[in-house]
């Protein structure tokens, strides 16, 4: 699942809750610029999420690496 098509703040926090917890490693960010730029994502991300670092890093790294085997 890709959660760039939506600014963290508009997303249900159930969504939230399940993509830092059971779906974590079946999450990952892909951009959806130029619709909204990565930097005010990642600003809106930082601010409405309480992941701790290692759970950021599968979310917004790690996940897209190895599903595309980087």
């Amino acid at each position: 699942m890709d959660l760039s098509g939506w600014l963290p703040k508009y997303i249900d926090e159930q969504v939230l809750q399940y993509a830092g917890s059971v779906l974590s490693d079946k999450v990952m960010f892909g951009t959806d610029y130029p619709m909204i730029h990565p930097d005010e994502w990642l600003e809106s991300f930082a601010a409405h999420t309480d992941y701790d670092e290692a759970t950021q890093r599968r979310l917004l790294f790690e996940n897209a690496a190895e599903f595309f085997g980087l």
